[in-house]
């Protein structure tokens, strides 16, 4: 089998972890045809004058693309290839790491391509596609902390863990009825494709 097929088949295997709609795979196996992922993880095909880009890319390094994902930021269009290496002894480090959402990838700015370079990126697979998410530089990120429970949001506003443990054993003393499991998670927010959401990161039950 040549190297360009077991680059195919491995690419199946990644777009399944993924969860990308079947039509991706699909697509990519009997057309070689790419999708690409936009703002919440819609999918597109590419745009004219993409796929020779795509395809010069694969040329250069030796790599294969099999999704990619377009963000709009303020540096200009960003196209982020998720790929798999010429080399299969890398091939599990990097199911690894797409495995914990952050995969290496060639990401290609449109507006300045001697700026592509190839990094690592987080993402979020998302509606049968894949949405990436830009971190707001840490002086910027705002973190707050919530009670909840099973009906939804307690208490919410506070700005560190231990005021948010101090506040739960309160609410307890005053017998508070909550209702199912409570829990004090850490609220991040994130920026992604000029799109912003939140976290929540469970810290006790």
């Amino acid at each position: 089998m040549d190297l360009r097929k077991k680059q195919l088949d491995e690419a199946l295997k990644r777009m399944e972890m993924l969860e990308l709609h079947p039509n991706v795979a699909k697509e990519l196996e009997k057309e070689n045809k790419l999708n690409v992922s936009e703002h919440m993880g819609a999918l597109f095909w590419l745009k004219e004058g993409e796929e020779k880009i795509i395809r010069k890319i694969e040329e250069k390094y030796g790599i294969f693309v099999y999704h990619c994902i377009r963000s709009y930021t303020q540096m200009g269009m960003m196209l982020s290839c998720l790929y798999v290496s010429s080399s299969e002894e890398e091939w599990e480090m990097e199911r690894a790491d797409l495995k914990e959402d952050r995969p290496i990838a060639y990401v290609y700015n449109a507006s300045s391509p001697e700026l592509s370079e190839f990094g690592s990126i987080e993402i979020c697979p998302l509606f049968g596609g894949v949405f990436r998410v830009f971190q707001e530089k840490e002086e910027n990120k705002m973190k707050r902390f919530e009670i909840i429970d099973n009906t939804g949001v307690v208490e919410s506003g506070l700005c560190d863990i231990e005021e948010a443990k101090e506040r739960l054993e309160e609410l307890i003393e005053e017998r508070f009825e909550f209702e199912g499991d409570i829990k004090i998670v850490e609220i991040h927010h994130l920026i992604g494709n000029n799109l912003e959401f939140e976290v929540r990161i469970n810290w006790e039950n």
